[in-house]
């Protein structure tokens, strides 16, 4: 009775173990990097030295990423790295 019993792996066999070793080992890095470009920005929007509750606050250039200050005038935004905003 043979307890092992050796077989022939292919080229084409380790070629696509290391390419997934390689994706398996590269896919985190990219995620943290992506997820590391983003910032949270808060502030208060004041006019004339008061709060402005409802006034709009918004990405320069990404007019979809936006939000809506709340009855005191603060608001929270996540932004791209190196972004401006607009309120």
């Amino acid at each position: 009775m043979k307890l092992f019993q050796k077989t022939a792996i292919s080229g084409d066999s380790i070629a696509w173990t290391r390419r997934l070793l390689a994706a398996v080992l590269i896919a985190p890095a990219i995620s943290l990097s992506v997820s590391a470009a983003d910032i949270t920005v808060r502030g208060t929007v004041n006019g004339d030295g008061e709060p402005l509750p409802g006034a709009t606050v918004t990405e320069s250039g990404r007019p979809g990423n936006g939000t809506t200050t709340d009855a005191d005038g603060r608001f929270s935004l996540t932004l791209s790295d190196k972004s401006k905003i607009t309120a």
